[in-house]
């Protein structure tokens, strides 16, 4: 069974002339298929701010991490502050995406194009 797992950095300090972090490491051993309905509810959204003439990238991330922050019981800040940005945005995609299934559905995919 999939663990979802959102890893946070929580406090940091320097220590000796290094950066130290501390983290806070959700993890959920279940999901509902409810959440599962809210995360489609939410993706609709977002292609239909995607498609529009200037898409705002910011209203769209927003989106996401109210969503995720929900799921894991979490604030939106604890995620805004908590990720790294070279990272975070991928991170926040990503558990969005196995929440949805694509990574479960893209292996059925592929087991039918093997045949």
């Amino acid at each position: 069974m999939a663990i979802y797992e959102l890893k946070l950095m929580k406090k940091k300090e320097i220590v000796d002339g290094k950066e130290q972090f501390e983290y806070n490491t959700r993890k959920l051993e279940f999901v509902s298929i409810k959440v599962t309905r809210d995360a489609l509810k939410v993706k609709a959204e977002l292609e239909k701010m995607a498609n529009e003439k200037e898409p705002d990238e910011v209203a769209m991330l927003d989106k996401q991490i109210e969503f995720i922050a929900d799921v894991f019981q979490v604030s939106s800040d604890d995620i805004w502050e908590g990720l790294d940005a070279a990272t975070g945005a991928l991170k926040i995609k990503n558990i969005f995406e196995q929440i949805l299934g694509v990574e479960e559905l893209e292996k059925e995919e592929e087991k039918k194009w093997r045949k």
